[in-house]
């Protein structure tokens, strides 16, 4: 495992071999820029920062959107030893108040004018390097050498099941270790194009497609993130800059199951070779087989969290559909009684801003709230949360074992399971579902036929709520305490 020391050593040498290399392409504007003009634009706004009173030991909260310019900023923090706090502009106006309240920070970057009367703000075309600005003749990376690269470096805020954000914090040394470990896995290399499609301002953004490209020595292709308004030109920029190598959350893959009705990304996986990973959600047995049906690819399905960073992955040698694959090498992961996963690694964070530490780790082990199994093969299997697990009548129900059974039907496009206070039964099982057709009672009670067969009586479902669509957070995941807030009243009055 590389150590503190090696990691300047490195970045330089990654910079210094492939200089003239071609390391972003900026698809928006559609520009190109090697390792050394990527290193140059450090520089510039390094001094730029440095220019609006920012200096070593200082937060900087950067609420941008997918760019070159924020890709930059982290590099140019780096250099500059500040601290970084990423915040999706996708976010209202009080979630970003509720992160920045937490944070002495000492400037916010934005781009989007409603945040322009923020308190300590600056528009990022206000700092904007100067496109005459001769370029830097010296490559000067043995400034990468210089750096304290195990201080804190990233915070990126995430809402647990309470909905509370909390600052999770990581060292440079921690990503970058990280994504070494993954890639002995896959053994990316110069000739990997990675498409960067999901937002930036998340750890998926930052590690999986900005600081893994970077150490394999690739490429990556700046685009806006997917979602579903511009998923009808999915495919233009991965065609036209040729890209290779994905990480696409569940949320897409459905969307292109459902909306990409043209034959132009079905040809273009057929006759290319593509790597897709799968992460930061947990992806369903049946969109897997119809996406790899669909695009004749395989998905390949990971696991991490923020708190974590990578755990496991399936990979080319090793791929078994529903498991999140094997562990990394270097990480350890033990299963408690009740299921819970408690996991180690070398790159696990350093805890969170202004929150004690101690209720979420044990040993120096962070306790996921995951609950997981092995296979006698050593594949790891995710099972469900432990606090979406549901009592009722004493027994503990897992609405992930349900949703597998129920989702091979032809009746939903989507579904989850939660858990509401039943005076009869401590807790009752809710099922909101978005339909394929009409769903009739005696639909419903075939469902809980099939059930109850499967896995007993205790497992059937309650009641069931038809909706139009399924709330997701920003990351794509269900918001199942935002659900159970909208509902809270009507599911206990009923």
């Amino acid at each position: 495992m590389m150590q503190i020391s090696d990691t300047g050593y490195f970045l330089k040498k990654i910079f210094e071999k492939n200089w003239k290399t071609i390391f972003l392409i900026d698809s928006i504007k559609n520009e190109f820029y090697t390792y050394g003009d990527f290193f140059q634009k450090i520089t510039r706004y390094r001094e730029k920062l440095e220019e609006i009173g920012i200096k070593n030991g200082d937060y900087v909260c950067l609420i941008l959107d997918n760019s070159l310019e924020l890709a930059t900023l982290y590099f140019s923090s780096l250099l500059l030893g500040v601290k970084v706090v990423p915040i999706d502009p996708l976010k209202g106006i009080s979630e970003v108040e509720e992160i920045i309240n937490q944070i002495n920070f000492k400037k916010i970057i934005y781009d989007d004018k409603k945040f322009e009367n923020i308190s300590f703000g600056i528009n990022l075309k206000n700092i904007n390097h100067d496109q005459n600005t001769p370029d830097i003749k010296s490559k000067n990376i043995d400034i990468f050498e210089n750096i304290n690269y195990d201080k804190d470096f990233l915070i990126t805020f995430t809402s647990g099941s309470s909905g509370k954000q909390k600052g999770v914090i990581h060292s440079f040394n921690n990503v970058i270790k990280s994504a070494i470990a993954f890639n002995k896995k896959f053994n990316f290399d110069k000739n990997s194009i990675f498409y960067h499609n999901l937002s930036m301002s998340y750890m998926a953004g930052i590690l999986n497609l900005l600081i893994l490209p970077l150490v394999c020595q690739s490429k990556v292709i700046i685009d806006r993130r997917t979602n579903i308004s511009n998923i009808n030109i999915f495919w233009k920029n991965i065609i036209k800059y040729s890209a290779n190598t994905f990480w696409l959350v569940p949320t897409i893959l459905e969307l292109l199951l459902k909306l990409d009705r043209g034959l132009e990304g079905i040809n273009y996986t057929k006759k290319n070779k593509i790597t897709i990973c799968v992460g930061t959600a947990p992806l369903m047995k049946k969109v897997q087989m119809e996406f790899e049906k669909k695009y004749d690819v395989k998905l390949f399905e990971s696991y991490g969290i923020s708190e974590t960073l990578f755990v496991s992955t399936n990979y080319y040698e090793e791929n078994k559909m529903t498991s999140v694959g094997k562990l990394l090498d270097d990480v350890t992961v033990e299963t408690l009684d009740d299921g819970e996963l408690v996991i180690k690694a070398p790159w696990i964070c350093k805890g969170y801003h202004s929150m004690n530490k101690n209720k979420y780790f044990k040993d120096g082990k962070f306790l996921s709230g995951d609950l997981g199994k092995f296979d006698k093969s050593k594949f790891l299997f995710i099972v469900g949360r432990k606090m979406d697990i549901i009592i009722k009548g004493g027994v503990n129900i897992s609405p992930k074992k349900i949703e597998n059974v129920i989702l091979d039907s032809k009746l939903f496009n989507e579904l989850t399971l939660i858990g509401f206070p039943s005076k009869l039964l401590g807790e009752k099982i809710v099922c909101f579902y978005v339909p394929k057709k009409i769903i009739t009672i005696n639909d419903k009670k075939t469902i809980n036929k099939k059930i109850i067969e499967r896995l007993g009586m205790e497992y059937r479902i309650d009641e069931f709520v038809e909706l139009e669509h399924i709330t997701k957070n920003l990351n794509g995941k269900i918001d199942k305490p935002k659900i159970r807030e909208t509902f809270r009243q009507r599911i206990n009055d009923s």
